[in-house]
């Protein structure tokens, strides 16, 4: 019995109809941060991160966010795996999550997995 709703489980996976979305389009990827150089900064530092994704047909304007606050951030410098930011002139120090908003219609924000400390 378990084997015939195995079976049955996967016929309707693999022949489901494709939802018609291009993992290599531009337009439909997600933008992933994977690290911040350096990951301690100062207010008005530049900082690079890297990623997949990162490029400007995919992420619209980026942030940085308290958990309540989302404080936008300079894109000096934008590339599919690297973005370089300038942090604003007037931040509290703690402890910052990056925020990106990617351009969708409607545009939608995203939390990336990364933190960075301003001191």
């Amino acid at each position: 019995m378990k084997l015939l709703s195995a079976v049955a489980i996967a016929f309707l996976f693999f022949s489901a109809p494709s939802s018609g979305v291009d993992p290599k389009d531009s337009k439909t990827r997600t933008p992933l941060m994977r690290t911040v150089e350096p990951y301690k900064a100062s207010a008005g530092d530049l900082v690079t991160i890297v990623g997949d994704n990162l490029d400007k047909p995919r992420i619209a304007e980026v942030y940085v966010s308290d958990g309540k606050v989302n404080i936008p951030v300079k894109i000096v410098e934008q590339e599919e795996k690297k973005l370089v930011v300038k942090l604003p002139q007037k931040i509290e120090p703690g402890r910052y999550s990056f925020v990106v908003m990617i351009a969708d219609t409607p545009p939608m924000l995203i939390e990336e997995p990364v933190k960075i400390n301003i001191e």
